[in-house]
């Protein structure tokens, strides 16, 4: 019993106990020309209320852009204004990189990323990654709307039509439904 404890304990104290997994979609912005003032873009895109301006070309090409890492947005309904919904991780940066790789958009990028979030960051970590077809609504996919509700997200702004999870970010979930059960069992054992 007390290797059990010790084994839970353990695996607990590696895990967050308050990590949520998100599928999300919405514009891709970086972070440097979102901090410039009134959130203008280099290329003159008024990012917190029209980030479709935004060009794949300062995305892309403006090394300054590039080295800043990207944010995923979200739109206030109530404000009509954009804010960061995610701020991506490394990997999720070098995601980006690949994607520009081979995208046609000029303007109006916008993405569809899966993974973890700690409750009350503003940070993603990304498991996988792809452009956002025109027609998928901005949002949580319906397979996030659990972890979505209390961060946001709506049923009218979700659907059925987002990407297929890939087999990265299924076992993300699983990870991470584990790690909750870990720490409900941690916290029943002390």
């Amino acid at each position: 019993m007390h290797l059990l404890l010790v084994l839970v304990l353990g695996l607990a104290a590696t895990v967050p106990c308050t990590a949520e997994s998100f599928d999300y979609t919405g514009p891709l912005v970086d972070i440097y020309c979102w901090n410039l003032p009134d959130h203008i873009g280099i290329d003159g895109a008024k990012l917190d209320t029209a980030p479709q301006d935004h060009t794949v070309h300062c995305l892309r090409d403006i090394q300054q852009c590039i080295d800043s890492g990207y944010a995923i947005l979200q739109k206030d309904v109530t404000t009509g204004k954009y804010s960061v919904k995610f701020r991506l991780d490394a990997a999720g940066n070098a995601k980006v990189a690949e994607i520009f790789k081979t995208t046609t958009s000029v303007k109006a990028f916008r993405v569809t990323a899966s993974g973890t979030s700690a409750a009350g960051s503003d940070s993603l970590a990304v498991t996988s990654m792809v452009e956002a077809s025109p027609s998928t609504p901005d949002g949580c996919s319906q397979a996030t709307m659990a972890a979505c509700s209390s961060t946001g997200c709506t049923g009218a702004s979700c659907s059925d039509n987002q990407p297929t999870l890939s087999d990265a970010s299924t076992l993300a979930r699983t990870s991470l439904a584990l790690a909750g059960l870990i720490c409900a069992t941690t916290a029943l054992l002390l």
